[in-house]
């Protein structure tokens, strides 16, 4: 039984609807692959706007802000690249009907989805902390 699986996986065939499917997915993906690299450019170019606002207020304030909408910046570029990676390959396999870039382009999706899960869960770690601290600190002053 086992063995039957393994074979009908490798003779996998895909059909008009769903490389319709995948077409599809491939622009929406380059397409918000696209608007996400402008909003990361807007992002920095605030940054630098931010630094001279806050270096006016605080000394320290305009770097450590700017480092900090750098860091937001390259953490939101990194799904993006592999959404865009996703996109362009995808495009290419469909239109050449070549499998092994088929392959890549999953890939990047697989990466695309293993970083969001582990960027959501260092968040949810996050805000645990951050919710433990703010219990500590309100049992300190109250």
């Amino acid at each position: 039984m086992e063995e039957m699986e393994e074979e009908s996986l490798f003779g996998l065939e895909m059909n008009d609807e769903s490389i319709r499917n995948l077409r599809e997915a491939a622009k929406w993906a380059n397409f918000l692959a696209i608007l996400g690299i402008i909003v990361c450019s807007l992002m920095l170019i605030v940054g630098i706007v931010m630094v001279f606002i806050a270096s006016a207020a605080l000394p320290l304030g305009g770097p450590f802000v700017f480092l900090i909408y750098l860091v937001v910046a390259a953490i939101y570029a990194i799904p993006l690249y592999y959404l865009y990676k996703f996109a362009q390959t995808t495009r290419d396999a469909l239109n050449n009907l070549n499998s092994f870039q088929l392959t890549e382009s999953l890939g990047y999706l697989k990466s695309l989805f293993k970083f969001m899960g582990i960027l959501a869960i260092a968040t949810l770690c996050f805000y645990v902390l951050i919710i433990m601290f703010g219990g500590i600190l309100s049992t300190l002053f109250l």
